[in-house]
């Protein structure tokens, strides 16, 4: 799909992150949005595609089957609230650097 989708799918995990209830749960929420996203196809080669992987590993990397989110699920359960802060800024940051490259989010004006 490429760069415009996966700021597509970014701007509505951030969104998720700034609904009610605890970190937790808009964590899960945001984390739901960005299974979506692939590696490969969404990102250009480089540091974003390699800021995805690592983000996408830190929240599957616990397995649950039984839990409706999934490994996600899991993998929020187990962080520290710390972690889980960290992680949420990570997703604000990726959304940010990915919405600089993508003309449709961002505003980039014409060189003097």
């Amino acid at each position: 799909m490429g760069i415009d989708y996966a700021c597509q799918q970014f701007y509505s995990a951030v969104r998720s992150l700034t609904c009610e209830g605890t970190l937790k749960q808009r964590l899960r929420g945001a984390a739901m949005h960005l299974d979506v996203l692939k590696a490969e196809k969404d990102f250009p080669p480089g540091e974003l595609r390699q800021r995805f992987s690592d983000l996408k590993r830190k929240l599957t990397e616990k397995e649950d089957r039984d839990d409706k989110w999934g490994n996600y699920g899991a993998s929020v359960d187990a962080m520290s609230n710390e972690e889980r802060e960290e992680t949420a800024e990570e997703i604000l940051s990726i959304f940010t650097d990915l919405a600089y490259h993508d003309p449709i989010y961002y505003y980039h004006p014409a060189p003097e």
